[in-house]
C-alpha cells in the first residue's frame, strides 16, 4: 500500500513541475502573429492614393509586365534606413544564387512559395514576422530589393495595396511623386464565373531621402474571392542616378526569376 502511495505522490510531483513550462510554450504559440490578420496603416482611404505630384515625368525605363502573385501582411514596412548613404560602383557579380522563400515562412505554409535569384555578394535579410526578405547590395541598403511573400491581405485590389505602401513611404521620403504607372484587371472568364477578381499594379515613384534623389518601384498583385484577398508586393529602389543601370543589371533578373518560380 505504501508503495502505491509513493508512486501516486511522485506522479503528481512530476505533473506540477511540468505545468509551468507547458504554459510558457503555449503562450509563445498563441502570441505568434497570424498571417491572415494584416493591419494596414491607419487613415488610408481605400482606393485612393495620397496626393501626389504628377507634374514631373521622365522617360520610362525598360520594364516587363507587372509581377505575378505579389504582398504583405504588416503595416510596419520600413523602406529606408535613416543612416543610409549612397553607394555606387559595386562590381556586377559573376555568380548568382537562389533563395527559397520557404526559408522565411516555413515548409508548412500553404500560400508562401517561390524562389528568387540574387547576386552572391548581396546581403540577404529574412524577416519572418513581416513575411519579407530584403536583398541589399551592401550594408547601406540604398540599392535594395524587398519581397513581401504571398499571404492574406486586407486590400481588395492591387491599387489599394500600392496606396498603402505609398502612404508609408511618404513619412520618410519627401516630394514623393508618381512618374509611371500601370494598373490592370487580369480576371479571366473562368475566374470571374466564381466571383473572383485578379488585379496587378506597377508604380514608379521618385522622391528625396536625406539629400538623395531615389527612384522606387512598387509592384503588387491581389486575388480576391468573396471576403478573402490573397496578394503580395515587391519594392525595389536605388538612387535615381543609377536606377536604370541597377534595373538592367539586377532588378530585371531578380523579378523574372521570382515570376518564373511561381508558374
Amino acid at each position: 500500500m505504501n508503495k502505491w502511495k509513493y508512486i501516486l505522490f511522485a506522479g503528481f510531483l512530476l505533473i506540477a513541475i511540468s505545468l509551468p513550462g507547458y504554459a510558457q510554450n503555449s503562450g509563445n504559440i498563441l502570441n505568434l502573429p497570424g498571417m491572415n490578420q494584416p493591419t494596414p496603416p491607419t487613415g488610408q482611404t481605400p482606393g485612393q492614393l495620397p496626393t501626389l505630384d504628377f507634374s514631373q515625368s521622365q522617360p520610362a525605363i525598360p520594364t516587363q509586365q507587372p509581377a505575378l502573385p505579389i504582398p504583405s501582411t504588416s503595416d510596419q514596412i520600413q523602406i529606408l534606413n535613416p543612416n543610409q548613404s549612397q553607394n555606387q560602383g559595386q562590381p556586377i557579380p559573376a555568380v548568382w544564387k537562389k533563395y527559397n522563400l520557404k526559408d522565411v515562412v516555413g515548409t508548412m505554409d500553404q500560400v508562401g512559395r517561390g524562389q528568387i535569384e540574387y547576386p552572391e555578394n548581396w546581403q540577404v535579410i529574412p524577416d519572418n514576422f513581416n513575411r519579407m526578405v530584403s536583398l541589399n547590395e551592401d550594408a547601406n541598403g540604398l540599392v535594395s530589393f524587398r519581397l513581401y511573400i504571398m499571404s492574406y491581405v486586407r486590400y481588395s485590389n492591387a491599387t489599394d495595396y500600392v496606396a498603402a505602401i505609398v502612404q508609408m513611404l511618404s513619412s520618410t521620403v519627401s516630394n514623393i511623386r508618381v512618374i509611371n504607372k500601370d494598373e490592370q484587371n487580369i480576371t479571366n472568364q473562368a475566374v470571374a464565373s466564381y466571383g473572383a477578381n485578379e488585379t496587378i499594379a506597377r508604380y514608379e515613384l521618385q522622391g528625396n531621402f536625406q539629400g538623395t534623389e531615389m527612384t522606387i518601384c512598387i509592384e503588387t498583385w491581389v486575388y480576391s474571392l468573396y471576403e478573402s484577398n490573397l496578394g503580395n508586393a515587391i519594392i525595389y529602389l536605388a538612387p535615381t542616378s543609377v536606377y536604370q543601370q541597377k534595373y538592367k543589371d539586377f532588378f530585371s533578373r531578380m523579378m523574372t526569376s521570382y515570376k518564373n518560380s511561381l508558374k
